[in-house]
């Protein structure tokens, strides 16, 4: 499911394929073998929602959701680790492992709900629909 405007790769032509290497095979490197690539506003709508994600470490709190391992992740504890400067330990509901950040001015992608990520692309999308062509 594609979020933001997408258009058709320039380099491959949306094949997803382009000039044959012995480690990638015929994969198109701009457009990663996907055949598309974000518009200019697409690419905008997109670093916009990602910056809306982005949440000073000290805002986070049990029960929000971190994007960890490829999904997100509701978070379970949030721990200062003394013995470390500026270390964070977070942990997580249903997922085997944690992580642990170091820094005290961090932001991070967390979100405190599926209704507030949804408002979230809802923002996007309408920040991009407001851009012209250029993105701007």
């Amino acid at each position: 499911m594609t979020l933001f405007e997408m258009g058709t790769c320039s380099r491959c032509g949306g094949t997803g394929k382009y000039s044959w290497n012995a480690k990638h095979g015929t994969m198109c490197f701009k457009c990663l073998g996907k055949g598309k690539i974000y518009t200019k506003k697409g690419q905008a709508a997109l670093e916009f929602y990602q910056k809306s994600l982005m949440k000073n470490i000290e805002d986070v709190e049990v029960g929000n959701f971190m994007w960890e391992k490829g999904g997100w992740q509701e978070i379970t504890k949030i721990s200062k680790i003394e013995e470390i400067d500026n270390g964070w330990h977070f942990e997580f509901k249903n997922c085997r492992g944690f992580k642990i950040v170091f820094s005290d001015n961090l932001k991070i992608k967390v979100v405190a709900n599926e209704n507030e990520r949804k408002e979230l692309i809802e923002k996007a999308i309408e920040y991009q629909n407001s851009l012209t062509k250029k993105g701007a």
